[in-house]
């Protein structure tokens, strides 16, 4: 019996991974082709705004964000409400461990689109899953003992699990695995993982 190559999926490919899972997800089944859900209508104001702080073994972020989503559609079954967003941030990153003023005037500026998947929800709270892959302007270039970023232009993809709460669910937490790299554009192309926690509140 053959085996699936999952070695083969380094971080470094995580982005092009991501980005071909969500060309999948644009190819609705004919069971979700009437509910598939809509863009996000970046014109109309954000409807959300968040802070995240992040650590990674070499480094740690905090920043804000602004998103914005559509409306959420039954795209599994009745109560599994799917839908697409949208989320720019200023984030700034801290080298633990590099050189001089490297280490304290990094600075990032990404937009991402994200497929969130949420599970049935109660009266009170709601759990989700969220996955996607976006475009990151990072500079000074990243470094840290041992590793270092070769380009400014790097791709951020995302992992994460969440809670809404609330009496509209407006409040959300969540926890991410962010992995950030170019994807092959420059060498070294040694990429940087965080683990991030966010706070969300619907505006």
């Amino acid at each position: 019996m053959s085996r699936i190559p999952f070695a083969c999926l380094t971080p470094a490919r995580w982005p092009a991974a991501a980005l071909a899972l969500l060309g999948a997800l644009a190819l609705p089944s004919p069971a979700t082709a009437q509910t598939w859900p809509a863009l996000p209508d970046v014109t109309e104001a954000p409807r959300d705004g968040y802070v995240l702080a992040a650590r990674a073994r070499s480094g740690a972020s905090a920043g804000a964000g602004l998103g914005w989503r559509a409306d959420a559609v039954d795209c599994v079954e009745p109560g599994y409400r799917c839908s697409l967003r949208i989320e720019a941030e200023v984030v700034h990153w801290r080298s633990l461990n590099g050189n001089g003023d490297q280490r304290s005037r990094i600075t990032q500026v990404g937009l991402t689109p994200l497929w969130r998947q949420a599970l049935p929800r109660t009266s009170t709270h709601q759990w989700f899953v969220e996955f996607g892959t976006g475009v990151n302007l990072i500079g000074p270039l990243y470094k840290t003992v041992g590793k270092r970023f070769s380009t400014s232009l790097n791709f951020g993809t995302q992992l994460g699990v969440g809670l809404a709460f609330g009496d509209r669910r407006e409040h959300e937490l969540s926890l991410r695995l962010e992995h950030f790299s170019n994807a092959g554009l420059g060498d070294p192309n040694p990429g940087e993982d965080f683990v991030q926690l966010r706070y969300l509140r619907s505006l």
